[in-house]
């Protein structure tokens, strides 16, 4: 980690920035074998006994648990500071893309979108339910990403830091429950609120973002971004509204006894 850390002081966000603005569509085409091999993978294992991965998939989640955690620790401290000396300069400013230490936290969070996306082979080789809101949700990530970080979207400074927040807990949860360490069932509905939380920040900080850019305020976005940004969140949010609900807040059918 150490080695990690010492590359923050020497990314180039500006090179970077541009390279992944001019190469951002690659994203389209991963998305599409994504999905295809999401639905061929599925039919492969229909007939086929479920892998047990249980192992694998605790060292994939641990990780991922210590880079979300690590990327918190490196980017919470600059989102603080800047939303506390100007919130308008949180939701318009790019120096969380361009100076260290973030920059290249930023960089890490966007190309880990696309290592992510194995997130779903696991389900599909253990032959878990893969619902629409899990593949839509991870491949539109990855396209907007780095769509955001390579035109350099300000309010990213908010997203990725608290995804980077919600995916330390999550991750290490996962981590937890495949090397069979007991968590009570409120965790993993922590967990979801988090998330729900976090889709409807994301609402409220692109609204901010349009409000400040018609008022002609200088913020690093554009009106074709901010209608796409609150495409996705809006989904985000009602998809993981009804995850929520039909999860943890919707009656369960009583059994009822048989007749003697």
């Amino acid at each position: 980690m150490d080695t990690v850390l010492n590359y923050e002081p020497s990314i180039d966000g500006q090179y970077s920035t541009t390279l992944l603005r001019e190469n951002w569509t690659i994203t389209v085409g991963i998305s599409a074998v994504y999905i295809v091999l999401v639905f061929v993978g599925k039919r492969i294992m229909k007939d086929r006994p479920p892998f047990q991965l249980k192992s694998t998939l605790g060292v994939w989640s641990f990780i991922l648990a210590v880079f979300s955690i690590v990327g918190a620790v490196r980017t919470v401290p600059e989102l603080y500071n800047t939303a506390t000396r100007s919130f308008e300069d949180s939701v318009c400013t790019t120096s969380f893309l361009l100076e260290p230490p973030t920059a290249l936290w930023a960089l890490l969070f966007t190309l880990s979108k696309v290592i992510e996306l194995m997130d779903t082979a696991f389900l599909v080789l253990k032959k878990r339910p893969v619902i629409f809101l899990h593949w839509y949700h991870h491949f539109t990530v990855m396209i907007y990403c780095f769509y955001a970080y390579g035109h350099v979207v300000a309010s990213g400074r908010y997203f990725l830091t608290l995804n980077y927040c919600v995916h330390a807990v999550m991750y290490s949860y996962y981590a937890l429950k495949s090397f069979n360490v007991w968590i009570p069932k409120s965790v993993s509905m922590l967990i979801t609120f988090m998330q729900l939380t976090q889709m409807a920040i994301g609402v409220f900080i692109t609204y901010k973002s349009h409000q400040y850019l018609s008022q002609g305020h200088q913020c690093s976005t554009n009106s074709t971004v901010i209608f796409w940004t609150f495409v996705m969140y809006s989904s985000y949010f009602l998809l993981f509204a009804n995850f929520f609900y039909q999860s943890y807040l919707k009656p369960r059918p009583k059994k009822q006894n048989k007749a003697d």
